[in-house]
């Protein structure tokens, strides 16, 4: 009977190994396709933000050139009007004959 007891309990033993070891090695691809799916976030967000500041430093170059320049038209950027109100002139205003 002790015998029998003991065959029992190595066999427990030895499946529960097994079941512990299946778990280890799924936890352990787990890991590894979390690291690549890391690395790669953290390569695109690298991207990203080399691109905001590319972006960012284009941006201030045109705003000093804006500002530099008198006949850029950029006297309202914000608003986009600057060149049609040039454009435009007073409605009213009586167009010359050149007869």
């Amino acid at each position: 009977m002790k015998q029998k007891r003991k065959a029992q309990n190595r066999q427990a033993q030895r499946a529960f190994r097994i079941r512990q070891q299946e778990a280890l090695d799924k936890a352990h691809l787990r890991m590894q396709a979390l690291e690549t799916e890391l690395e790669s976030a953290v390569t695109e967000k690298n991207h990203y933000e080399r691109l905001f500041h590319d972006l960012t430093d284009k941006y201030e170059q045109l705003a000093v050139k804006c500002k530099q320049s008198a006949t850029a038209g950029c006297d309202d950027v914000r608003g986009g009007a600057g060149l049609n109100k040039r454009r435009r002139g007073n409605a009213n205003e009586k167009i010359p004959d050149f007869d």
